[in-house]
């Protein structure tokens, strides 16, 4: 249903403003989208008016905003001291920020008009910021907010960006840091990065070269890095592996959550070899005090086993303080089916050992097999509360000499807090939800001999 654009029509009634002033005091959290029928400009400056410039929502304290024409200052309307998270998007194309006439930059005018949001808005914490295309400089403004914990910037490219990073570097409680278009990034574009002394969080997406060079000047900044987030686009192992060792390297220290996500073009010719994708992980093997992993995407052609059980043995045993891992897989481009790795239930039993702190354990797939028999594995009080994974078959859909009750005391011997209630990967097969329903009623049948026993020794 198309909403039609709100106007006022006559004088603004006494009456009226008393109402807005009662239900403006119960607005917390706005999203505008300027390209949407909403309410008229002239409508919001009547008010402002009728409120002598004070805040339309004075209790305001998340704000999302979206705009795509430098003129409109509609904004500065709802900016509050209240606000603690704005988010900032700018949808414009570049041919809308310059004079059509002398063809100067206008992107002065959303500086201006950021830096008067900044000075309203003195107890900022989260910033975002983002552009269709090229992001102008609209973040210097914001280094007033000496509240800011977060700032997220993002555009198509931030080159010639950058450097300007250097006025948020005096800002005494930012944490975390979020960069997103960072690609053929020259050292010098960076050098800005070093200034920063409290980050303890950085998250990046951009190229191999780019994403480098931004961790090595971080990594000379006095900041104590913990988290790192990365987004590559485009797989080369060689490359990322690289990455991987410039993180070692700068963050060895102080590193506890590590997440890889790689964003992958589909026109991969199917011919084309991709290495195993232990090859990219194995530089972080000698980094102990990782707490969290995820790695996310790579496709796993057809042709290539993956993913293994000693990978998975390795990855447990050189992190023993882990809490949760996610590793994830995705299908081959032109066959859509998704590969099935040799890693099985098998692995199991070492990450429980290897890993006694893990609470979350995260697997695209697990083949419903493993070598000894039910009882040669141990019985373990192991604490792991979420085991994410499709339990498959082999092409006969069979599994020889196993049954879904075999798999299901498999996993409660190691497991016997699992929350086996939900599995996050959906759609399931039939058998993997066959599996964790009779977990449940093992669960069950363990609770209500607890509690007769209990009520025995009453």
């Amino acid at each position: 249903m198309s909403i039609p654009r709100q106007r006022l029509l006559g004088q603004l009634l006494p009456a009226d403003l008393r109402r807005f002033q009662h239900y403006s005091q119960l607005i917390f959290d706005l999203q505008v989208e300027k390209y949407r029928p909403g309410v008229d400009s002239y409508v919001l400056l009547s008010l402002s008016k009728a409120l002598a410039g004070q805040p339309l929502l004075p209790r305001l304290q998340k704000l999302r905003w979206s705009q795509s024409h430098l003129s409109d200052h509609d904004i500065l309307h709802f900016i509050s001291p209240s606000l603690h998270y704005l988010i900032f998007n700018y949808d414009g194309y570049a041919t809308s920020i310059v004079s059509a006439d002398s063809g100067t930059e206008c992107l002065f005018l959303l500086d201006t008009l950021l830096q008067q949001v900044a000075a309203a808005a003195p107890s900022l914490r989260r910033l975002c910021l983002a552009a269709h295309e090229t992001m102008p400089c609209a973040f210097v403004p914001f280094s007033v907010c000496r509240s800011l914990r977060q700032v997220d910037i993002s555009a198509r490219t931030l080159v010639g960006r950058c450097t300007y990073l250097s006025a948020l570097t005096s800002l005494q409680n930012l944490t975390t840091l979020a960069l997103s278009g960072l690609y053929t990034l020259e050292d010098d574009d960076v050098k800005a990065l070093q200034g920063f002394s409290t980050l303890e969080q950085i998250i990046l997406e951009g190229d191999c070269a780019s994403l480098g060079s931004v961790l090595l000047h971080v990594g000379r900044s006095p900041s104590t890095i913990q988290k790192v987030g990365i987004s590559v686009i485009g797989y080369n192992t060689e490359k990322q592996a690289a990455l991987m060792a410039i993180i070692v390297s700068q963050f060895s220290a102080s590193l506890e959550d590590l997440r890889l996500n790689t964003l992958i073009d589909e026109d991969i010719p199917l011919h084309n070899t991709i290495p195993l994708p232990m090859t990219v992980i194995r530089p972080l093997l000698s980094m102990g005090q990782l707490c969290n992993v995820y790695w996310a995407g790579g496709f796993v052609p057809p042709s290539s086993a993956g993913w293994s059980n000693e990978d998975f043995c390795a990855m447990a045993s050189a992190w023993p303080k882990l809490i949760s891992l996610v590793i994830l897989w995705d299908s081959w481009p032109q066959t859509r089916a998704v590969p099935s790795p040799t890693v099985t239930l098998e692995c199991l039993p070492h990450i429980a050992r290897a890993c006694p702190c893990l609470r979350m354990l995260r697997i695209t797939t697990l083949k419903w097999t493993w070598a000894a028999d039910l009882d040669a594995y141990p019985i373990m009080s192991h604490r792991l509360e979420r085991l994410d994974t499709d339990i498959y078959t082999t092409e006969d859909n069979s599994a020889p000499g196993r049954t879904v009750a075999d798999t299901a005391l498999f996993l409660d011997r190691l497991f016997p807090y699992l929350d086996a209630r939900d599995n996050e990967l959906a759609p399931q097969p039939q058998m993997s939800k066959d599996i964790f329903k009779h977990i449940c009623t093992l669960q069950a049948a363990r609770l209500q001999e607890r509690r007769r026993i209990t009520s025995e020794k009453r």
